[in-house]
C-alpha cells in the first residue's frame, strides 16, 4: 500500500515520520554522519571494556587508601563542628529555663489578673 503525503508545514513532516518510522530510520542515516550513529555501540563497549575495571580499581581504592583520609576528614569535622555543639547546646538550656520563667510568669500574670477583677468588682 503506497501512501502519499502533502507537506506544507514542518509539522506535516513529524506526521508523515510518525506514521512512516522507517522513513525516521532512513533520515537518520541520511543526517547523522557514522561517527554519531555508532556512539552507542562504542558507548557500551566502553562501559563493558573500561568502565567496569575503572569501577573495580576504586571500590578498591575507596575500601584501603581512602579509609585513612576519611578518618582524617571526620576528626577535622568533629574539631571544626564542636564549638558549635557546646553553643546549641547553651541555647537549649537557656530556652529551657526561659520556658520555666514563662511558665511562672502566666500564673503570677493570671493570679493578678483575679486579684485586679476582684478589686473591681
Amino acid at each position: 500500500m503506497l501512501s502519499t503525503y502533502k507537506i506544507e508545514t514542518f509539522e506535516d513532516i513529524l506526521k508523515a515520520l510518525r506514521e512512516r518510522p522507517e522513513w525516521l530510520e532512513e533520515l537518520r542515516r541520511l543526517v547523522l554522519t557514522e561517527e554519531l550513529l555508532a556512539l552507542p555501540q562504542k558507548f557500551e563497549q566502553f562501559k563493558k571494556e573500561e568502565f567496569k575495571p575503572f569501577r573495580k580499581e576504586f571500590e578498591q581504592f575507596k575500601k584501603e587508601e581512602f579509609i585513612p583520609f576519611r578518618k582524617e576528614f571526620d576528626t577535622f569535622r568533629k574539631e571544626e563542628f564542636q564549638p558549635l555543639k557546646e553553643k546549641v547546646n547553651t541555647i537549649e538550656q537557656d530556652v529551657a529555663i526561659l520556658k520555666q520563667d514563662v511558665a511562672v510568669l502566666k500564673i503570677d500574670v493570671a493570679e493578678l489578673k483575679g486579684d485586679n477583677f476582684e478589686r473591681k468588682v
